[in-house]
């Protein structure tokens, strides 16, 4: 049986912007006048299917989602 990651790529990217806007987190959290992070998360599965995941985190909801992913610095590019 083969693995998950033989079937599924994926890559995932994080921008950094300011909410000049009040805006919902994923949480449900609302920010304003505040940095927050937006990630996209795209898979590709058997080169045929795509899905993309967008979710919106705070500093402190993005730390604690890096802490809980591991050590995978390699996943995340970081765009300005």
């Amino acid at each position: 049986m083969k693995h998950i990651s033989s079937i599924v790529s994926h890559t995932v990217t994080e921008d950094r912007k300011f909410a000049w806007f009040p805006l919902r987190t994923t949480s449900g959290k609302l920010i304003w006048l505040t940095e927050y992070f937006y990630v996209e998360k795209f898979y590709i599965i058997f080169d045929t299917h795509r899905m993309l995941n967008s979710y919106v985190y705070t500093p402190e909801e993005m730390f604690i989602e890096r802490l809980s992913n591991g050590n995978r610095e390699n996943d995340y590019s970081l765009r300005d």
